[in-house]
């Protein structure tokens, strides 16, 4: 967005972020693993995986020595540094404090940890970026949290920031010699989660990865011509658009969703997951037709036109007609035996506890991720030449997006929301509910249930 950083306020669940702050609630027992305060390497890895992200450019608190599991949080490191860093640092440790942790493990990551950075640049924030956050804490009202360890991570090294004799911006710092970082695939905190049974290379290597971004790709590029799609204002008379055909469409929705997901798995299939090698894909494997099947460079066909025939109905769904709100209630009735009135979502998830998201509606789950690639599907059908099929794949992109929004500020990731807005405003800056999602984000206002309790 345009505006002003919104203040940080608080972590939650550890799979989760929280408002600038992005809680994580891994679905693993992360939390009854031993934190490695002084293995760098591990301590990113962890974050990675409990939060499904690759935390480029954040500050990453993990709180701990409370009940339950560790908390995983996130903030842009924009955020952190401007004239209101000190506020910010300190809404995010008072988050961790709030969710009942009363000590902390900080990592500046600077690009994802890895990227090259001009010479100097790390040492250089690790003096600035330590001194703020270990003074933060020391004087957080009405109490301390204790910083167990202070990491500045970049150009794959990392530096630990200690109270010491270096005087920077009036606290005493020292920075320790460099510590080589160890590729997150490699460390024993992706070892145990594979174990777990994980699906650790889809959120190290990048989810979705090369080669199912590609085939995900090429099955928007092929909807586009797609004769549902193409013929958009008959299929919208067909569908109707009365407040009895608008219930009928509602009624449809889990049947096109499931059957859409359906296709969105095959085309993964081929894909080997996102886990695949990307290079027999990034050669000059066929382009897919509009309208044509989508496969990959050997010919091997992942669904045909008949197949796309779920994806069509339901981005016509998205598109012409008000049914976002309808497919964020499937994902929060999801798993529950009873279904929460549309007008009432808001009001229960903000006032009731129990209201607590299904794994599968969390980062990283199923429903969730097949909502990312539908997402992404869309976005490339509504770069064909401009007619109904883009039309109604910007439509579906942008239901999808505030669906992702929603799903994101459930989960406490109000960071990871907050982008999203940020996208659809600079995509769609007239859209109509762009104003509601950005009051729900900068308010702030938060869901009842408290993750990792």
């Amino acid at each position: 967005m345009t505006t002003a950083p919104r203040p940080a306020p608080a972590a939650t669940d550890p799979t989760d972020p929280t408002e600038p702050s992005d809680p994580s609630a891994p679905s693993d027992p992360a939390g009854l693993r031993v934190l490695r305060v002084g293995e760098p390497s591990e301590l990113l890895a962890e974050s990675r995986l409990a939060m499904h992200a690759d935390l480029r450019d954040s500050l990453v608190l993990i709180g701990h020595g409370g009940e339950g599991r560790p908390l995983f949080s996130r903030t842009d490191l924009r955020h952190v540094a401007g004239p209101s860093a000190p506020e910010h640092v300190e809404h995010h440790l008072t988050a961790v404090r709030e969710h009942g942790h009363p000590r902390a493990v900080a990592l500046f990551v600077l690009g994802d940890g890895h990227d090259d950075l001009p010479p100097g640049l790390p040492g250089e924030a690790a003096a600035m970026l330590g001194a703020l956050l270990l003074r933060s804490a020391r004087e957080l009202l009405p109490e301390p949290v204790a910083v167990d360890a202070c990491w500045v991570l970049g150009a794959g090294v990392g530096h630990r920031v200690l109270p010491g004799a270096f005087t920077r911006d009036g606290e005493e710092v020292a920075v320790s010699p460099l510590c080589p970082l160890v590729p997150c695939a490699e460390t024993a905190a992706a070892a145990h989660a594979v174990l777990e049974g994980q699906a650790v290379a889809q959120v190290l290597e990048g989810d979705p990865g090369p080669a199912e971004q590609r085939l995900l790709c090429a099955l928007g590029a092929s909807l586009s011509g797609h004769g549902t799609l193409s013929s958009l204002p008959a299929a919208a008379r067909a569908i109707g658009r009365g407040a009895a055909d608008e219930e009928q469409r509602a009624r449809d929705l889990p049947r096109v969703l499931a059957a859409a997901r359906e296709v969105l798995h095959r085309v993964v299939d081929l894909g080997g997951g996102g886990t695949a090698d990307p290079s027999p894909l990034a050669g000059a494997g066929p382009a897919a037709a509009p309208g044509g099947p989508v496969a990959d460079d050997k010919g091997s066909t992942a669904v045909s036109v008949t197949d796309c025939e779920p994806l069509a109905e339901l981005i016509l769904l998205l598109g012409i007609g008000t049914l976002d709100w309808r497919l964020f209630a499937l994902c929060v009735d999801h798993g529950r035996a009873e279904e929460t009135p549309v007008e009432e979502l808001l009001d229960r998830l903000v006032d009731d506890p129990d209201m607590v998201p299904h794994p599968d509606v969390r980062a990283g789950g199923d429903w969730f991720r097949d909502l990312e690639r539908l997402r992404l599907v869309c976005e490339e059908l509504a770069l064909a030449p401009a007619g109904p099929a883009s039309g109604a794949g910007d439509s579906a992109w942008r239901g999808l997006t505030a669906v992702l929004v929603l799903l994101q500020w459930w989960n406490h990731r109000f960071a990871s929301a907050g982008d999203l807005v940020d996208e659809l405003l600079e995509a769609q800056p007239g859209c109509p509910l762009a104003p509601l999602l950005t009051r729900l984000i900068d308010a702030p206002i938060s869901p009842a249930w408290r993750p990792g309790r």
